[in-house]
């Protein structure tokens, strides 16, 4: 991954027993840039870079997985998704897996999953973004903005994805919609082919994998929309390097290639070293 070489130091800190002022620099492989930028002290625009290379370490960097809250995410066989990059989004945490990072959209989930599974996930490494702030605090916060297809002033054509942290994740009706964001600003600055797997993205019905007879039958709340502009998103990323791929076949969204989930939770399961196959 290309990262600058230099950090800029944003507020007078210590680290050890070095003291750095505002305007000092160090270079990005420096032992202390990690620590300054989770303790917010350090110009954050490259925090989630050197985080998640953190999280890939040993596991494939090319690749990201988005747990969604659809019945068919295989809450049976969770723990696969271990062995890679995991962004899980709302109620993910009532499946008792802690992903790497959380986007949360859903201002009641806090209310309805109660505070102790958060509290559990924070000390186990999970990032949370919520919906207008981010933990840790060394993280700029992010306010998820709402998708528009043209600009309200301008009657400009808007990209339905950010291409910068700074710009803010879009919410395009759907919580998956920013968390596809996310995985698409994580990947972006990597060499070579990068792949982005959605689990869990059915919009069938309004169930999740936690209440699966919960409103099923019933249409999913904005389902044109959402199927619209995640349309968008599959156009926007057609002639780059980033491929999204849908693990479910029977889902109603048609626009990102299927992937065969056996397949998949078979190499995952064996460390990642099959997973090219199945792409």
């Amino acid at each position: 991954m290309k990262l600058p070489v230099s950090v800029k130091i944003k507020t007078a800190c210590r680290h050890e027993d070095r003291i750095f002022a505002p305007g000092d620099r160090l270079r990005h492989d420096d032992a202390a840039v990690r620590d300054l930028m989770k303790a917010g002290a350090a110009a954050t625009e490259v925090a989630l870079d050197y985080l998640f290379l953190d999280k890939a370490a040993s596991r494939p960097k090319n690749l990201i997985v988005i747990l969604a809250n659809g019945p068919s995410l295989p809450v049976d066989r969770i723990d696969a998704f271990k062995n890679c990059v995991t962004i899980g989004v709302n109620s993910i945490l009532r499946s008792g897996f802690h992903p790497d990072f959380l986007a949360l959209t859903d201002n009641g989930v806090i209310d309805r999953d109660g505070i102790g599974c958060f509290r559990s996930a924070e000390k186990s490494g999970t990032i949370f973004f919520f919906h207008n702030r981010v933990k840790p605090k060394g993280l700029k916060s992010i306010r998820f903005r709402r998708y528009l297809e043209k600009d309200d002033k301008t009657g400009a054509r808007n990209a339905p994805l950010s291409e910068t942290y700074a710009q803010g994740l879009p919410f395009g009706g759907t919580v998956t919609y920013t968390a596809l964001n996310l995985a698409y600003l994580m990947l972006k600055p990597l060499a070579g082919i990068k792949h982005i797997v959605i689990f869990g993205l059915d919009l069938n019905n309004g169930a999740h994998f936690y209440s699966p007879g919960f409103r099923r039958g019933i249409k999913f709340n904005q389902y044109d929309a959402i199927i619209e502009n995640l349309e968008r998103v599959q156009e926007h990323v057609a002639d780059s390097p980033v491929r999204i791929w849908n693990a479910n076949p029977a889902s109603a969204v048609k626009c990102f290639p299927f992937l065969n989930p056996e397949k998949f939770l078979a190499g995952i399961r064996n460390g990642g070293v099959e997973i090219e196959r199945v792409f």
